[in-house]
């Protein structure tokens, strides 16, 4: 893939047009020749554009890996480097990489890609339409699955994002079943983190506060899920009216911020019932805009 294919890819999946990137930087003609491999740019062009679509100059100058293989102790965090990029290319990639790696089992390299096309549904509609059919079939295969792995429980967090609210009131009571093993904690911690931002979205903060309290951060190393917890309960309390409780919103976020990898909090700090919250401060706090935008900066 050419530099131009891979920024028409990036163009694209935010929604911006020709016409929108190039404004002020160069004609709308001399990008699309550009995106089509017809001609090049001037470096200070090039930079220009990659700005104006707010790009990662380090991933977009990152060599192509779609011919690399992932296999499956590598997946989660390439799939939280993709998500935090918020790149369809980089799912897309990913797909590729697990089926090129003889490493997976059949089931764990089924549930791997349902899972991207969950994230893809969820972030990016227009390329990955919405798809009741498969919905429904992950639904009843982890409904029916009477051992849920960490890869299982993985895809119950994608799931939730995309499952009618049916189903995800059916997840609610099954997650309560779950015994997860100490290596399958944090996806356990991820399901019930998905399901209640859900709930949050569906201001049902009641039903989000009993996921929350059975998030599990028993040793040092799982500190990062306490500061999630911490960060869902002050949503749970500013849903139900508390006092001073965006605040404590925006306080436990700049916590968050400082102690969780920048990729977690990128994805995090994208969720709409975070987010609704966060917004009416950054005029107020510009260390809120920074985190979103570059969290691993973020001034003390």
């Amino acid at each position: 893939m050419t530099f131009g294919q891979q920024f028409k890819q990036y163009r694209e999946e935010r929604g911006i047009t020709i016409n929108q990137a190039s404004i002020g930087i160069c004609a709308p003609s001399t990008l699309s020749r550009f995106e089509n491999g017809q001609s090049h740019l001037a470096a200070v062009t090039l930079i220009a554009l990659i700005d104006r679509l707010q790009l990662d100059w380090e991933s977009f100058f990152a060599p192509a890996q779609s011919a690399a293989v992932i296999v499956p102790v590598c997946f989660l965090p390439a799939l939280q480097k993709a998500l935090a990029a918020g790149s369809a290319l980089a799912l897309e990639q990913l797909s590729g990489a697990i089926a090129a790696a003889p490493e997976w089992s059949v089931k764990n390299r089924q549930a791997a890609l349902w899972l991207i096309q969950f994230h893809l549904m969820r972030w990016f509609p227009q390329w990955q339409s919405a798809d009741a059919a498969l919905v429904n079939t992950c639904f009843d295969y982890f409904m029916n699955t009477a051992s849920h792995g960490q890869m299982d429980l993985f895809l119950g967090a994608a799931l939730a994002r995309v499952a009618t609210p049916e189903q995800v009131t059916s997840l609610a009571h099954a997650v309560q079943k779950i015994q997860p093993s100490a290596s399958s904690r944090a996806a356990f911690n991820q399901l019930l983190t998905a399901i209640a931002l859900v709930d949050f979205e569906r201001r049902q903060p009641k039903q989000a506060a009993h996921m929350v309290a059975l998030i599990q951060f028993p040793l040092w190393h799982d500190a990062v899920w306490a500061l999630v917890s911490q960060v869902l309960q002050t949503v749970v309390r500013a849903q139900t009216g508390a006092p001073a409780a965006t605040q404590e919103v925006v306080r436990a976020m700049q916590l968050f911020a400082r102690l969780a990898s920048p990729d977690v909090v990128r994805t995090f700090g994208r969720e709409p019932a975070i987010t609704r919250w966060l917004i009416p401060q950054q005029q107020n706090d510009n260390s809120l805009l920074r985190m979103q935008q570059n969290p691993d900066k973020l001034a003390d």
